[in-house]
Formats: C-alpha cells, structure tokens, sequence
C-alpha cells in the first residue's frame, strides 16, 4: 500500500505490482474455484475469465447438438485460442477459472477413446511462449483439491450440472484420480506456470484466499 494525499488527507491506496500474464484456478468439480476467482476479481480489478464448459454446456441441446458430449475438447481448443489471444494482445489482467490442464484430465477420465499426443501439445505451447517471449503462461497456477465433508460432497453431486458422479464415493474416487493426472501433466507442462500451489477446497480451507493473493499479488 501506498500513501497519497488526497483532499489534504492521506489515503492508503493498493498497488499491485503486474508480472508478464495471468493467474489461473483449477480443481474437480465443485471445490470453489469460481467462488474464489469472483474474490479474487474483486480484490484485484483483474478480468474473471469464466471457465469454457460453463459456456458450451447450455449449448448442447441446441446450437452444439451435433457434437454432444465431447465438451473437454472443445473447452481444451478453446481455452487455446484465449491463450494466444490474451498473450499476443499482451493482457495480463486475467484471472482463470481453469487452465488446459483441466480439460486434459477430464478428456483423460471421460473420454478415453479420444487418444492425443502430449508431446505435440507441448511443442505447440513452447512455440507460442516462444513467439510471445516469454517462459510460462501463467505467472500462478493454483490447484485446490476436493472437499472433505460428506455434506458439502452431497450438494455438489445433486447440482445437475455435474453430471459425472452419482454418490460420495464416486466423487471421491474421481477427483483423488483427477487430481493425481493434474499434478502429473503440471510437471510435464513446465511452461503452463512460474509458480504453482495446492490449497484445500472453499471453504474448508479457510486461508485459501489469502494464501493466492500473497503468493500471485505480492511474491
């Protein structure tokens, strides 16, 4: 913070100091990644990037019929496309609400058939960091992992947009899966991000929000 006199008064006004692009929220469903990127917007005045499946999912039953159900891909070459926009535009004041890690682990867990190549995606994203000098997409990755409390898993399960477990147990066993593929693909894609952390989900994790805002604002 910053002293300014205004009005001959003395007001403490935030400055926050911008590194080369953007943070970035993941998690499994229903952690409370959006609920902390909206906190995080507010705090900051950065742009909320809401994430693609919240877009394309409405879509299915009309616009986007004749590919149902494969939303990962299409959030996965989407998100892409944002990418290369925000970083040849230089925007820097983006707050996301997943990142291309995400909709790999969910093409991985719900569309097996779907067979890709790692190395060709990591090429491809050097090749844009490289075009756009610099080394990481995002200044900041933060991974929030599942809930623990029966409770609050019941909830999110019976939300009817979640549509890929049916019981508590099956939550749990997805998202410790989802989970172990995410941290695996963040140690192959070494540009997706300069620093990275891993927080309990919101709110649980009662620290969560000021764990991000000291490491991504102020680090």
């Amino acid at each position: 913070k910053i002293k300014f006199l205004i009005n001959k008064k003395y007001v403490n006004i935030l400055v926050i100091k911008r590194s080369y692009i953007m943070l970035t929220l993941s998690g499994f469903a229903g952690v409370g990644k959006s609920t902390l990127v909206d906190m995080l917007s507010e705090y900051s005045g950065d742009l909320n990037y809401t994430e693609s499946a919240r877009y394309f999912l409405p879509l299915e039953d009309n616009l986007l019929s004749m590919s149902k159900d494969v939303i990962s891909l299409k959030c996965l070459l989407s998100d892409l496309n944002v990418l290369r926009f925000f970083m040849e535009n230089k925007v820097n004041n983006i707050i996301f609400d997943r990142n291309l890690i995400d909709a790999l682990c969910y093409l991985d867990m719900y569309y097996p058939h779907l067979k890709w190549d790692i190395n060709l995606l990591s090429d491809h994203l050097n090749e844009l960091c490289e075009q756009n000098n610099i080394k990481y997409i995002h200044k900041t990755s933060v991974l929030i992992t599942h809930p623990t409390k029966e409770e609050h898993i019941k909830k999110i399960i019976e939300d009817p947009i979640r549509k890929y477990n049916s019981s508590v147990k099956s939550y749990m066993e997805d998202a410790k899966k989802w989970e172990e593929k995410f941290l695996d693909y963040n140690d192959k894609l070494e540009m997706i991000c300069e620093n990275f952390m891993v927080i309990g989900a919101y709110p649980e994790e009662k620290e969560g929000f000021k764990k991000i805002k000291n490491l991504h604002y102020f680090d």
